[in-house]
């Protein structure tokens, strides 16, 4: 049952209506502000939680070490 946006070409009233059952291509819709059937369906968005964010582990970037003079492949400039 998914909710979809409309804007009313009458009155420009935007709302949403939940729409129920298999008709979901072609649903009878009418503006609740001024009852008219010129509505045209927009595009959603949706929104996301951060709950995903949880799961994500704490990544640290390593710090450099200072070269080793006595490394024999160190290049030292």
């Amino acid at each position: 049952m998914p909710i979809l946006e409309y804007a009313c070409e009458s009155c420009g009233n935007h709302f949403d209506k939940l729409i129920r059952g298999m008709n979901v291509s072609n649903p009878d819709v009418a503006c609740p502000s001024c009852g008219g059937n010129e509505v045209e369906k927009q595009v959603s968005t949706f929104g996301v939680t951060g709950v995903w964010q949880s799961n994500v582990p704490e990544f640290t970037i390593p710090k450099a070490k200072a070269p080793d003079p006595n490394d024999p492949f160190n290049c030292i400039m």
